[in-house]
């Protein structure tokens, strides 16, 4: 902190402007009193033989030179002033703003313990006419610089002045400044003041101390519009600093009540003019007032935020995978993959199919033994640890309850706890998610299906995916057993014969051939039971889903992979693998060249990663850098018709 940083601290928190010394001091100037005219602080530049420069320094007025002072760097004993109420500082970047500012906070209040107000009696007296006294003109030249302009414009109501001589500067505990926001801000409660608030605070945990005068009249009297129902936007670390408020109960009459505000400053400010960062900052100081104040599970768990909510379900749900469906698995996965998992052909050919496979693949991971101490769900998703918990960690809060010793459980996967005073959370923390884990998993399997299931478009393996590849091959086989299971099962309840009803159609038929036959014939007729047939019905069905099954494999192995391409198109592709020109068939075709080539790009950039074909608006030609990639994708109907 530098000499000029100082003084416009002193300007914008007191209105005091600095004024020489001497007249005609060019180094020196002091600091006064605005009511007393006391000196607060000798601002001096000494010039420095060694440097051969000015030093900046100051004695200001804040009491004894402490040990605690005496230690700072820039701290030392009176430079010009003898009396042991005043103390030397140093200016420069080892001067910390903060710490060197609020030395004049502390000569403020030690001159103000020293003023005290009497009320006389009014005495009879005779008016007398007196001349108004003229402002020195270089108090009202215009564009100053200054906000307020001189401190004879600076108007500091009495409850401000009063409120700022509560700050208890000899409280050095960490929670001294929490405290010294909630003495002030109950003292000023109800207090009302209407000027404007157009302009910026930019702070992190704002209490009244941070403010200067104008800042301070600007924040009260946007309070006071709010209160009365006019809502409009003000500086967002003024916005946080009414919620600290209410969460020490200024402003409200009873726990209950400081959530009702809440929710009401959420609805009509936070919505419109806070975003989503001032809505969760919120809800989360509602589900810790909540849990600190006894409400119960019930009524925090409804403060939880969106995310919250939406993680514990999900890490739920993939935690016990058995128990919930493959569509369930599969929109918990999307969490984490959703682009990919909604994108694959695996999926999307086939809903179902899609969603059996990846759910299935994810049970399989989970139910591995594994040599190491984590499980796989560990490894994407961390450990449910318990740490410190520190709530309303980001308001200013300070409150003297009862610690009696209890556990909130929000979720099972969600828990905070109260042990001897101290609060701790059991919880999964998502910075410490794994996300790479689950794209392997995905992406590695995604590979394999559709390669195995002749799906549009090939991914490129990746030697790092290659733990995923057995477990995704073990379940496609499992997919692949129920099908064909299922398929029989289908043929079988296709032909299903009645084996009950031969004996009565056995009978019918005798009867009707016994009505047919003359008296002669009956005699010399010789009846023969009919032979039951070799072949049991079970080996004709099992011959024909045999012979079903082996059409089906013929009929795999026999269709080459068409990439999305209509036939027209793919011949158009084998010719030009076969260096043929392509001109005369796109006209035969009637198509235009850039088309075609761009279908073809289309169909092998997802597998490839670039253009396997060029055209000039006339005719198509094949990139010769991919033509064994090419060739090698369309091998098998290659081969064929070689």
């Amino acid at each position: 902190m530098d000499i000029a940083q100082f003084l416009a601290y002193a300007q914008e928190m007191y209105g005091i402007e600095a004024e020489p010394k001497l007249v005609g001091a060019q180094h020196q100037w002091v600091l006064c009193h605005p009511d007393t005219g006391a000196w607060l602080a000798l601002l001096l530049q000494q010039w420095d033989e060694t440097t051969g420069e000015y030093r900046e320094c100051m004695d200001v007025k804040c009491g004894t030179l402490t040990p605690l002072l005496a230690a700072k760097p820039y701290m030392t004993s009176a430079i010009r002033m003898r009396s042991s109420q005043w103390v030397g500082v140093f200016f420069g970047d080892d001067a910390p703003a903060y710490e060197v500012s609020r030395l004049l906070d502390m000569a403020m209040e030690l001159e103000d313990r020293k003023t005290a107000t009497f009320i006389l009696d009014e005495k009879p007296h005779t008016p007398q006419y007196e001349d108004s006294a003229l402002p020195f003109a270089r108090l009202n030249a215009p564009n100053s610089g200054h906000v307020w302009g001189s401190r004879h414009q600076l108007q500091m109501p009495e409850k401000i002045r009063d409120m700022m001589q509560l700050y208890d500067f000899a409280d050095t505990s960490p929670a001294a400044k929490a405290k010294n926001f909630v003495r002030q801000g109950r003292f000023m409660a109800a207090y009302e003041d209407r000027t404007s608030w157009d302009f910026d605070v930019s702070k992190r945990y704002t209490t009244y101390h941070d403010l200067n005068l104008r800042e301070l009249r600007g924040y009260f009297s946007w309070r006071t519009a709010l209160r009365r129902g006019s809502v409009s936007p003000v500086s967002r670390s003024l916005a946080y600093m009414y919620v600290s408020e209410l969460l020490c109960g200024i402003g409200a009459n009873s726990p209950k009540d400081v959530l009702h505000q809440l929710g009401r400053f959420e609805k009509n400010y936070a919505t419109m003019w806070g975003g989503s960062a001032m809505l969760n900052f919120i809800r989360t100081c509602q589900k810790d007032y909540a849990i600190l104040h006894g409400f119960g599970a019930e009524v925090a768990k409804k403060y939880l935020t969106d995310k919250q909510t939406y993680y514990d379900g999900v890490l739920s749900v993939l935690k016990n995978a058995a128990s919930h469906t493959d569509k369930d698995v599969f929109q918990a996965l999307c969490a984490f993959e959703e682009e990919r998992l909604w994108s694959t052909p695996v999926f999307k050919e086939d809903h179902q199919r899609g969603e059996y496979l990846f759910a299935q693949l994810w049970r399989r991971l989970l139910a591995q033994e594994s040599e190491e101490s984590e499980s796989f769900f560990e490894k994407c998703f961390g450990h449910q640890e318990t740490r410190v918990w520190y709530p309303l960690r980001e308001a200013v809060y300070w409150e003297e309850l009862e610690a009696t010793d209890t556990d909130v459980v929000l979720h099972p996967l969600r828990s905070y706890h109260l042990r001897s005073g101290h609060w701790s959370a059991r919880e999964y923390d998502p910075e410490e998610f794994h996300r790479d884990v689950i794209e392997q998993m995905v992406h590695g399997a995604d590979r394999i299906w559709r390669k195995q299931l002749k799906v549009r478009g090939r991914l490129q393996a990746r030697s790092y995916e290659a733990w995923v590849e057995p477990h995704a091959q073990a379940v496609l086989d499992e997919y692949v057993a129920q099908q064909r299971r299922a398929e029989e099962e289908a043929r079988r309840e296709s032909v299903k014969i009645d084996f009950t009803e031969l004996d009565t159609i056995r009978h019918d038929a005798h009867v009707t051939q016994e009505s047919l036959l003359t008296q002669e014939e009956r005699e010399s007729a010789e009846y023969s039971e009919p032979r039951e047939s070799s072949v049991s019905t079970e080996s004709i069905q099992s011959d024909r889903a045999q012979g079903a099954r082996a059409e089906e494999t013929e009929e795999i192995q026999n269709t080459p992979d068409t990439y999305g391409l209509d036939a027209q198109t793919l011949h158009i592709l084998d010719a030009l693998l076969a260096g043929d020109d392509v001109r005369g068939q796109l006209e035969q075709m009637h198509a235009m060249a850039s088309l075609v080539a761009e279908q073809i790009n289309e169909a092998f950039f997802e597998e490839i990663g670039d253009m396997v074909v060029d055209s000039d608006g006339q005719t198509i030609t094949l990139v010769e850098d991919y033509r064994d990639d090419v060739r090698e994708r369309r091998g098998e109907k290659i081969g064929r018709n070689d």
